[in-house]
């Protein structure tokens, strides 16, 4: 889980661009898509954050502390006292929540993006954020894939596992990739994490050994595409991307990308946003791109604690 300064996809960037280039939008126009999603949302598998299974905590592990030239003294950490001997503060935060029964209970509302300081020295993600990686990694849980929050982090960053050499090019796949590199860090047993404060230390941490063959759980799924989320949390992420999966219906084969944010799509380019629909409340909107470049725009709404995607015109750009 190396970390360096990793950007948005470009993808992601472009259809931000476009979005708050200026452009005129129509009013809102449309029905409601077929089916609507259960508030607080749908499965994992379209996106929205899956409880966290009732485990027993804390969760030993092993760790060992230097870099992959050093040979491997593995400690048991067993308690957040076990991580005392690490070196920095970084690390034994990331240490003592690594001890957390499950993924779930580990990430916090804003990670992975929120959490990052925009300025200062290091590398800058949360231990929070690490420290869920690593609870995953070490269990090869696969579930991890299907949230909104790994599926924006790899879609933000380099290919977590690289593809053999010589091979055709193909877009990231954001699921299938987390999958990939699950399996791989289950095969190689351990895996190093770079305090994110001083990246001169570093920790390496072993996999249970169960992990690999829960990681070849399940199968890639036929819809994977690119996803952004900007001045959501995770869970609102997770319900937005949900509900316009639905949505999408037939269409989606062809959408290489997903873009939510927190407001309608008409405040992208009005001084003001529209009213919330009767008896309800804006949850925000999502634009999809498809091969080719065309654009589909929904604005996301609850109401009556369904949430429903509805598609509406996609903003005009100015000349």
């Amino acid at each position: 889980m190396r970390g360096g300064a990793v950007g948005r996809p470009v993808l992601g960037v472009l259809l931000l661009a476009l979005a708050i280039a200026g452009c005129s939008v129509p009013a809102r126009t449309g029905q409601p898509a077929t089916a609507g999603t259960e508030s607080p949302g749908a499965s994992s598998a379209e996106g929205v954050p899956t409880p966290s299974p009732t485990v027993a905590g804390p969760r030993p592990y092993r760790l060992s502390i230097g870099d992959a030239s050093q040979s491997h003294a593995w400690l048991t950490i067993a308690t957040a006292s076990d991580c005392a001997p690490l070196p920095t503060a970084w690390l034994r935060s990331f240490c003592s929540l690594t001890l957390g029964p499950t993924w779930q209970s580990i990430i916090a509302p804003t990670d992975p993006f929120s959490n990052r300081p925009a300025a200062g020295p290091g590398l800058g993600w949360s231990a929070s954020w690490y420290a869920t990686m690593a609870r995953a990694a070490i269990d090869g849980d696969v579930s991890f894939c299907q949230d909104v929050s790994a599926r924006e982090w790899i879609s933000a960053g380099p290919r977590p596992v690289a593809p053999p050499p010589g091979s055709t090019f193909a877009p990231a796949r954001p699921i299938a990739d987390c999958r990939a590199w699950l399996q791989s860090t289950a095969a190689a047993g351990s895996f190093d994490v770079i305090d994110q404060v001083d990246s001169s230390q570093a920790v390496w941490v072993a996999v249970d050994p169960a992990a690999a063959e829960h990681a070849r759980a399940g199968s890639d799924p036929a819809f994977d595409p690119l996803i952004a989320c900007t001045q959501v949390t995770r869970d609102v992420c997770g319900q937005l991307i949900a509900a316009v999966t639905t949505a999408l219906g037939g269409r989606s084969a062809s959408v290489q990308a997903l873009l939510a944010r927190s407001a309608p799509v008409a405040c992208l380019a009005a001084a003001t946003c529209p009213p919330p629909p009767d008896g309800g409340n804006w949850v925000g909107s999502v634009v999809a791109t498809t091969q080719g470049n065309a654009s589909i725009a929904f604005d996301v709404e609850e109401l009556n604690v369904t949430i429903t995607a509805v598609e509406v015109p996609f903003p005009t750009l100015a000349p």
